[in-house]
């Protein structure tokens, strides 16, 4: 639960601070993507709090099972559904921007359509809930935001065009 709340804070710190970098690239997605990532944390610490209250109970109880399966919706929504909007979001954003090499923007999107496709195939019970065709979906967008955040660390974006006045 440490960890899922450690995880909100950073979804909120990388909204704003992708708002910030690329908000004259495109204004409206950049704040798309910063208010996608603040529902994306609400979910997720509003799918811990049940976990929390059961993690006071006596163990194997009635609201232990229902507190699990809303964890599980919540996951579903918050780290399912929000992140492939916002992945597709941002990748579009870094692809018109040209802030990061056009691959890293294209695998963005391709694994924002991924985790969308697989969350609606688990969530209508097409594929297995958190089985292995959902890890392998959810593979490029792991790489990319770990390409993507290793481009930031090393080389940052590349100049953004400045409005003009």
């Amino acid at each position: 639960m440490t960890l899922e709340f450690i995880l909100a804070l950073g979804c909120v710190a990388t909204g704003v601070t992708v708002w910030r970098l690329l908000y004259a690239s495109g204004p409206t997605r950049a704040a798309t993507f910063a208010l996608l990532r603040g529902v994306e944390a609400s979910v997720i610490v509003a799918g811990t709090l049940p976990l929390l209250a059961a993690s006071w109970l006596p163990p194997q109880n009635e609201f232990t099972a229902a507190a699990t399966h809303l964890h599980t919706a919540a996951f579903l929504l918050g780290q399912g559904l929000v992140i492939s909007v916002n992945t597709l979001v941002l990748a579009w954003l870094l692809w018109d921007a040209q802030a990061v090499p056009r691959p890293l923007a294209g695998l963005g999107a391709l694994g924002g359509v991924t985790v969308l496709i697989s969350n609606a195939a688990q969530r209508w019970a097409v594929i297995p809930l958190n089985g292995t065709i959902a890890g392998v979906a959810a593979a490029p967008v792991f790489v990319f935001e770990i390409w993507f955040a290793l481009h930031l660390i090393f080389k940052g974006l590349r100049p953004l065009p400045q409005p003009a006045h």
